[in-house]
């Protein structure tokens, strides 16, 4: 370590350390680095002076793997998978979580995460080839990950990256923990005047941020009677048909495709399916009927707007603000101005 910081760190101690400028802290870790293994290295030699092993700090590391490989085949394939199953993420991933497939109904969408593992070989060993050929097939089975290779000039180690990406928040383990947080804070909270929001700033605080996290099932629900009273209302883009369609025994989606006009069965009733859809069937309504919203004109929707207010003072009038009826309309009612603003 240089003069200017060994008299700082001896005369003051540990409590010197977290008070040096960062030129300081970058020489002290470098100088600490070089202490450790010299010191690593004279253990390393004293063991090796007394016969109790043969060098290993300065050998070819691919040498040694293909002499244990060779040596017993099964014992360095589970090495080399445990090696393997070391593999980690900053960040624990829900493994659980409903893959954005099932949602949107499309086997063709990716799983999330995705993932990726870069492994590092020293160049030009004729043992790399072999290596990665063995590696592929300890993979746990059903495995997404994508994996490969590259080579680097230090013949004394073998690198491993690990990469987790293109993931909703809610498959990080710790967005649900701080639901969990933030559900029982607001729980607690007496005087209704704490509100936890996505981002500091006016749109995180004005609750315009998209939910990090799956919506609850009576919000789900919800959103499907609100895209149904939508769907009803709404016409696609030919404008002859409405999006969703009933005649009293079938309920169906309306969707347009290059074939031509394609009804989906839906279920006996309006009141049915709210009741009885599962998420895949929910997200459907709500993309085709948000495709359809997103092309009317703004008088179209003006108009929409205004027969949403017909509606809410029909039902006011009809069961009273206090009523059962009344609040998941309002619920249904905010989802639908929501729907009608994309």
């Amino acid at each position: 370590m240089s003069s200017a910081i060994l008299p700082l760190v001896n005369s003051r101690g540990a409590d010197a350390i977290g008070k040096m400028s960062t030129e300081q802290e970058a020489e002290f870790r470098e100088g600490a680095d070089e202490r450790m293994y010299e010191r690593a290295k004279q253990i390393h030699d004293s063991i090796v002076q007394r016969d109790q092993l043969k060098p290993v700090l300065n050998g070819d590391l691919m040498d040694i793997l293909r002499k244990r490989s060779q040596d017993n085949p099964d014992a360095f394939a589970e090495e080399l998978r445990r090696f393997i199953d070391s593999a980690s993420y900053l960040t624990q991933v829900d493994t659980g979580q409903i893959q954005p497939k099932v949602l949107r109904g499309d086997s063709n969408m990716p799983s999330m995460p995705r993932k990726a593992m870069v492994i590092g070989l020293p160049r030009g060993h004729a043992f790399a080839q072999e290596l990665k050929s063995l590696i592929s097939p300890l993979m746990p089975a059903g495995d997404n990950t994508v994996r490969g290779f590259y080579e680097h000039d230090d013949p004394t180690q073998i690198r491993m990256l690990s990469v987790a990406s293109f993931m909703a928040a809610r498959f990080s383990s710790a967005v649900a923990e701080l639901d969990k947080i933030y559900t029982r804070a607001v729980a607690t909270n007496v005087g209704n005047d704490t509100a936890y929001f996505a981002n500091i700033d006016p749109a995180g605080e004005a609750g315009k941020r998209p939910t990090l996290l799956l919506p609850s099932p009576e919000e789900s629900r919800s959103a499907l009677r609100a895209a149904l009273w939508v769907g009803t209302q709404t016409t696609l883009s030919d404008g002859a048909e409405k999006v969703v369609q009933s005649n009293g025994d079938r309920v169906v989606l309306i969707r347009q495709t290059k074939e031509g006009l394609q009804p989906l069965l839906l279920g006996t009733s309006l009141e049915e399916v709210s009741r009885n859809a599962d998420i895949q069937l929910i997200y459907r309504v709500l993309d085709e009927v948000g495709d359809a919203v997103a092309g009317l004109s703004p008088q179209q929707r003006s108009s929409l707007r205004e027969t949403v207010d017909q509606e809410d003072k029909s039902i006011r009038s009809g069961h009273g603000v206090a009523s059962n009826e009344y609040a998941t309309w309002a619920s249904d009612r905010d989802k639908i101005y929501q729907l009608l603003e994309r």
